[in-house]
């Protein structure tokens, strides 16, 4: 592990092929879980090359100093699969059992219960690649919010809403191209809603209220009539449902608002003017929204900008882009990134899978990281974990009630309580709930960080 500053990563080899990586929700302190699709080339049988793994996150003292501790990563269960995985998703909200969802290139779909305590894979429900789901590889899959519900889209032109539930799965067709189109990403937008990507950058929004087909469609070619692009990845952010960030061919970035169907915004590729990241001709394999990272500037016209977006890259690129500012590089591998994951709980964390073995740790900086020459043959896989430190609140509306900044730049704080209402507590009681106390500067950061868009003077007495 190495240090640069507030933020640090961890390099974990592992000896098969990683295709996929998600975080589970944590309900203990003390572990956390993550989801893996790895894929084992030398394996003696096809059988058993493909598996979902479940890892264990801890933390041990560190050998170098006994002040620090170093996250050690554990295999606790493993669940061979029939064939290779080819999409990953795991369940938001914590139950009595985590729910993980994966699909195959046979075209089966299969639903794990992982023990939200020990970490092992208790049951599975499955639709096996009989194609009566779908005749192929099985692009994209995710849940819907509550977790009872997936989508999954296939290269064969089927979309699909499957209901989980006690001891089967059961499936309905929403669409069939019959193979005219190939639909090959695929996110949830809100328990009714998601969006589909496929060929010639083609984005779909759904509606299961009005039934018949998409109700809104974006198709246009970054390329500029050179080879059909493609959507590998789709993200939708909570607070912006409305708008759906797109990864994919050609290094091609864009966000698509339903509302301004034809007037996308592109971040990057083929015809982007702004920023110097080489991402052209590099397939984009993942996007997702970053929650962590903090608003440049924070004005009038904010909730109008693109909110940050990370992203991989088939040329072993990891980077965050930010709407108007230059990309920050993360990491650069020797190969291809395949998939990385944010911790929704705590969006400091990301994690990521690549094709290669790095031959040490390496330093996250905003400029390209040198790859070290110890490693000269390249080897499969590496489970890289990066994190960032952070302060963890409720929400912004409860956090922004509490916290103030006085005329000359100090942070203050109100003590929390029910502050609607005050109208209704006697004198005392509203005086010290009103009452204002200073942040201790040691805390700054973490403030700040929750809160970006505090207009902090950190010199201030």
């Amino acid at each position: 592990m190495e240090d640069s500053g507030d933020q640090y990563f961890h390099n974990f080899p592992q000896s098969k092929s990683v295709d996929a990586v998600r975080w589970l929700p944590a309900v203990t302190a003390f572990d956390r879980f993550i989801a893996t699709a790895v894929y084992d080339q030398d394996a003696a049988s096809s059988a058993a090359a493909s598996a979902l793994e479940i890892h264990s996150l801890t933390l041990s003292p560190s050998p170098v100093s006994s002040n620090d501790s170093e996250p050690r990563l554990h295999v606790r269960s493993s669940w061979p699969f029939p064939s290779r995985i080819s999409a990953l998703r795991s369940s938001s909200a914590t139950h009595k059992h985590l729910s993980v969802v994966a699909a195959t290139v046979a075209g089966s779909l299969h639903v794990l219960s992982v023990d939200p305590v020990e970490g092992s894979i208790d049951s599975e429900l499955s639709i096996a690649d009989d194609r009566s789901l779908h005749t192929g590889v099985v692009s994209a899959v995710d849940l819907l919010e509550g977790g009872r519900e997936c989508i999954t889209a296939g290269e064969d032109g089927k979309v699909n809403v499957v209901s989980i539930g006690e001891g089967r799965l059961d499936y309905r067709r929403v669409h069939d191209s019959h193979g005219l189109v190939s639909y090959t990403a695929a996110r949830s937008g809100s328990p009714m809603e998601f969006a589909t990507g496929g060929l010639g950058f083609g984005v779909q929004w759904w509606d299961q209220r009005k039934p018949g087909g998409f109700v809104a469609q974006f198709k246009c070619n970054w390329a500029q009539h050179k080879a059909p692009g493609i959507v590998h990845s789709i993200d939708i952010h909570p607070s912006r449902k409305h708008t759906c960030l797109v990864g994919g061919s050609a290094g091609t970035i864009f966000a698509w608002d339903i509302r301004y169907q034809q007037q996308p915004i592109l971040l990057s590729g083929v015809g982007h003017d702004g920023g110097s990241l080489p991402f052209p001709d590099s397939e984009v394999w993942e996007v997702q929204y970053d929650n962590h990272v903090r608003y440049s500037s924070v004005n009038s016209a904010a909730s109008a900008k693109v909110l940050p977006v990370m992203a991989c890259l088939e040329n072993g690129i990891l980077a965050v882009l930010e709407q108007g500012e230059e990309p920050m590089l993360i990491l650069e591998e020797p190969c291809a990134i395949n998939a990385f994951d944010i911790d929704p709980q705590n969006p400091s964390s990301k994690l990521s899978s690549s094709a290669a073995i790095s031959g040490a740790p390496l330093l996250l900086r905003p400029n390209p990281i040198p790859i070290p020459s110890s490693s000269s043959s390249c080897k499969p896989s590496a489970l890289t974990i990066f994190a960032a430190k952070g302060y963890k609140m409720k929400t912004h509306k409860a956090s922004a009630k509490r916290f103030r900044v006085t005329g000359k730049g100090k942070i203050v704080r109100r003590r929390a309580g029910k502050q609607h209402l005050l109208a209704k507590k006697n004198t005392k009681r509203k005086l010290r709930l009103s009452k204002m106390h200073p942040v201790n500067k040691s805390d700054y950061d973490n403030v700040i960080g929750a809160l970006p868009y505090l207009k902090v003077n950190r010199n201030a007495t």
